[in-house]
């Protein structure tokens, strides 16, 4: 199988559409799907042409320099600069965690499969 190249267009079949739809509980029927399916892979389009521009020459617009981050080039009101310091703080007994989780086996937090 060849390497993936960046250029080449992302595809998902219908059917990955309606299986990503069941794992989410989500009901789609199969008009949907198709059309889920073609927004999906304009989406992978997009992002997949953001690969053919050459970014080398240019400088990060965020980097973390101390106990501070520094952004440029941002324009929000919504983006903090200032951090607060980190704090150490005692962490739950597992107990008390145990004792708030709705299902447990042993000193494990029992979940619902996922995949």
């Amino acid at each position: 199988m060849p390497p993936l190249s960046y250029a080449m267009r992302m595809e998902i079949s219908e059917d990955e559409v309606l299986h990503v739809a069941e794992l989410a509980r989500i009901k789609v029927t199969l008009a949907e799907s198709r059309e889920i399916k073609e927004q999906l892979e304009t989406i992978f389009q997009h992002f997949s042409s953001l690969q053919d521009i050459d970014t080398e020459a240019v400088d990060p617009t965020m980097h973390i320099s101390g106990n501070q981050i520094v952004l440029d080039h941002i324009d929000r009101e919504d983006v903090n600069q200032n951090i607060r310091s980190d704090l150490i703080e005692t962490p739950l007994d597992t107990e008390q965690v145990l004792q708030n989780s709705p299902r447990r086996e042993n000193t494990f937090i029992r979940t619902k499969g996922v995949l």
